[in-house]
């Protein structure tokens, strides 16, 4: 389906600035955690700001979740 079928938001879409952060890790469980802290950290610095995780696997999610409530306190 071409994109002009879709409007105008595919181009807003497409033309929005982006900020891709890969971070490498040495187990799987790390990754949850890691990504807590980054989220954390993106939160302080601009409380409004929109994030998006996404975890190759559901099983990280706990993870990821322990994180963030070691972090809030």
């Amino acid at each position: 389906m071409p994109w002009d079928n879709f409007g105008e938001p595919a181009e807003l879409l497409r033309q929005l600035p982006r900020t891709v952060r890969m971070v490498g890790v040495a187990t799987s469980s790390m990754q949850g955690k890691v990504a807590g802290q980054l989220l954390a950290a993106a939160r302080r610095a601009n409380p409004k700001a929109t994030v998006a995780v996404v975890l190759p696997d559901e099983t990280l999610l706990l993870h990821l979740n322990e994180a963030i409530a070691t972090i809030r306190g």
